[in-house]
């Protein structure tokens, strides 16, 4: 099933029912810390859901493949996410009564609501965001590129840069007069 949305009003619900999410969206990419991701499959979303007097308890799993950048050689890297989703939304209005050290306390997995109407996508997004390494590769045993010229050390491991080479024979030629010069 392709969803459109994600929203939740929760004046429509009944006390203590589980509802389900399930299905797929479809969307083209997700931004991160590392850049703009293309998604390789939908994002696969299976959601539950119930309303506890006027707090609403969400879990569920989201599951996709997307394509971000290596870290180290800059070719396509390829990323399974299976990420969880827990949150518990409470209303505004509780924040009021909690000072502000109860409130950092509380803060872990809580969300205040001000609006009936919950849009879950950002649960989804986070759970996205954490199952990505802050720095992905294209392969474990990634090698890189030469930080001289830039050479992708995976297709020319054998590699030997001559800017490298230039660079050491410049810097033993200037260590060589400054050691003429102070002796």
């Amino acid at each position: 099933m392709i969803l459109e949305d994600l929203k939740i009003n929760i004046e429509s619900l009944e006390q203590r029912s589980i509802y389900r999410i399930e299905g797929d969206l479809v969307i083209d990419s997700i931004e991160l810390d590392i850049g703009n991701c293309p998604l390789l499959k939908p994002l696969s979303i299976n959601i539950e859901y119930v309303l506890q007097k006027r707090e609403l308890f969400v879990t569920g799993r989201v599951r996709t493949t997307l394509e971000c950048q290596c870290s180290r050689c800059l070719e396509p890297a390829v990323i399974e996410i299976n990420g969880q989703i827990e949150a518990v939304y409470r209303p505004s209005e509780e924040l009021k009564s909690l000072k502000r050290e109860e409130v950092l306390e509380k803060l872990e997995n809580v969300v205040y609501y001000f609006d009936p109407v919950i849009d879950l996508f950002e649960r989804v997004h986070e759970a996205v965001v954490v199952e990505v390494p802050q720095k992905p590769l294209c392969k474990p045993d990634c090698k890189g590129l030469c930080p001289y010229c830039g050479e992708n050390l995976n297709e020319h491991p054998e590699h030997r840069c001559n800017q490298l080479e230039d660079f050491l024979l410049e810097a033993r030629m200037s260590l060589f007069k400054e050691l003429r010069r102070g002796g």
